[in-house]
């Protein structure tokens, strides 16, 4: 959703936006009037006069702060809309990743854009829109007025805001391409921080700390210098700007001058001109260089909404049929991992891969079940080739045990169910099936930190009973039973090799007890693939 659609979702709080921006751009002009209106008092004879004009200045600058809390109570709304909106798209954008997508980035960048990226986002979109659209407006209000007073003087502030426009435009393309290096370089030195964290007791136990300190002191210098990069091009362009607007106030000066000499004019026109033009000249500097920061913003929002980097697998749906593989064959960069593979897993069948590591079985794991695209030759689910299956449709048919067991900081129900509308009877089946029964007193229990308060044969069979949960028609198991006994792994695989659905199970143990039992086995080793009915 590109922001014009986001403002048209948006349109009524957006309208009174509008009206909250509308109502505090006359502010500039309360205040000139005010100045101008109590230097009146210097032309007065009587002590109630002075009284009344004090009144009139007075209440004349009591608006803008009636004005501007009444346009914040418009404004609000549509900030909150937008953020949650983009909070919201940010996240769903992370979700919706395909696997092979995902991993390719850090932890770290996808927490860097949903914290860092929308505070930067939030802070420079709406400071930008509100400030570009007050000067807009009280320049507009600005320029009638000295129109109406002296239309020479109008001129020259609008030929000045012109070329103020046009050193801005000049300098826009470096001010963004290094907004975006900063944004960039704050991604890789908050990855390479957190990085150095996690291995704080290895570098402690190897007394590597100098030379990691040195390594820190790289990258921060390296992030300090492209920031310090983007802001030399901010200063460059306000000191230009600045010395346009000085000698253009100093022409201003000189004319108003000439008309108060000429009496054309009185001193409470002076303030109000000299006010008046000094707004105009700077409130447009602000007003360019908020353009850019508004213009960076957006680049911001399209990256954190963008996807475009996405893999598409296509828009068929899933096909519960067998699974065929022709010809299939994968490599790491020039390093073959197998090559030329056929086989077929029939519906429902067991499936086991086993093999030293390094052979590919992982791998191949993973071509099957659309974490990896970069394959030659086809897999095909029923008549559909995976690549064309729709990504979504795929996940809500198959389920992934991985090595990696991640556990959320909830309870251990919520952490098999997620968040679903719970099944009692499914939920105490998967129970038994993954030997949790006796394993906790309450499944009430929260879990902290990824599980650190369990143990890992306890997180490997919560991530089972996850899965089985799921329900998919496909469940592929990595290595499900290495942090467990004999006697529970020997029940996880009972439970398993009984399912109603197509098993395909990688594992390197207890191979005598289940080679037997498999439908089909499929053994990797350093010299290839072998296939056994």
């Amino acid at each position: 959703m590109d922001l014009k659609d986001l403002f048209k979702k948006h349109k009524k709080s957006l309208a009174l936006y509008v009206l909250g921006v509308v109502i505090i751009s006359g502010n500039n002009l309360f205040m000139n009037f005010s100045m101008a209106n109590a230097f009146d008092a210097f032309t007065v004879d009587s002590l109630s006069e002075v009284m009344t004009v004090f009144k009139k200045s007075l209440g004349l600058a009591l608006m803008p702060v009636l004005l501007q809390f009444i346009s914040r109570r418009l404004r609000i709304g549509f900030m909150t809309d937008i953020l949650k909106d983009v909070r919201t798209l940010a996240f769903t954008n992370i979700l919706n990743m395909d696997t092979e997508s995902f991993y390719s980035e850090s932890k770290e960048t996808y927490r860097s854009r949903l914290i860092s990226d929308i505070n930067l986002f939030e802070k420079d979109f709406f400071l930008s829109l509100l400030n570009i659209g007050f000067a807009l407006l009280s320049t507009v209000f600005s320029v009638l007025l000295l129109t109406y007073i002296s239309w020479p003087l109008a001129v020259l502030a609008v030929i000045t805001a012109i070329i103020l426009f046009v050193v801005t435009k000049l300098f826009e393309p470096k001010v963004r391409k290094k907004r975006q290096e900063s944004l960039r370089s704050n991604e890789v030195f908050n990855r390479q921080v957190s990085n150095i964290i996690k291995g704080a007791t290895t570098i402690a136990q190897y007394f590597s700390e100098k030379s990691f300190m040195k390594l820190f002191y790289k990258d921060t210098e390296k992030l300090e210098s492209v920031k310090g990069d983007f802001y030399l091009y901010n200063k460059n362009q306000n000191n230009i700007s600045q010395s346009i607007a000085m000698l253009s106030q100093t022409v201003a000066f000189i004319l108003t001058t000439y008309l108060l000499s000429q009496g054309k004019i009185k001193l409470g026109t002076v303030v109000l001109i000299l006010n008046s033009y000094s707004q105009i000249i700077w409130v447009m500097i602000a007003c360019f260089d908020f353009i850019n920061r508004f213009k960076s913003s957006v680049d911001i929002y399209n990256k954190l909404v963008d996807i475009d980097n996405h893999i598409d697998y296509g828009t068929k749906p899933f096909e519960n049929g067998s699974i065929v593989v022709k010809d299939l064959s994968f490599a790491y960069g020039e390093v073959d991992v197998f090559s030329n593979l056929n086989l077929e897993i029939k519906p429902k069948s067991k499936v086991l891969i086993y093999g030293p590591s390094g052979t590919g079985k992982s791998t191949f794991m993973n071509c099957l079940s659309q974490n990896l695209k970069g394959y030659r030759g086809d897999i095909y689910y029923g008549d559909t080739s995976l690549r064309d299956i729709n990504h979504k449709d795929f996940l809500n048919h198959v389920s992934y045990v991985r090595q990696n067991h991640f556990m959320f900081d909830s309870s251990i129900k919520e952490n098999i169910i997620l968040n679903q509308e719970v099944d009692e009877n499914r939920f105490n089946l998967v129970i038994e099936q993954a030997a949790l029964r006796n394993e906790f007193e309450s499944f009430d229990h929260k879990l902290i930190q990824n599980g650190s308060n369990i143990s890992g044969g306890q997180r490997q069979r919560i991530t089972i009973a996850r899965e089985l949960y799921a329900r998919g028609d496909i469940l592929f198991l990595d290595e499900p039973t290495a942090s467990l006994d004999d006697d529970n792994a020997k029940i996880i695989y009972d439970t398993i090799l009984e399912l109603d659905k197509t098993v395909i199970c990688v594992t390197h143990r207890h191979l005598d007890y289940l080679k037997d039992r498999f439908d089909q086995v499929i053994s990797f080793d350093m010299n290839g693939v072998i296939i056994d009915a």
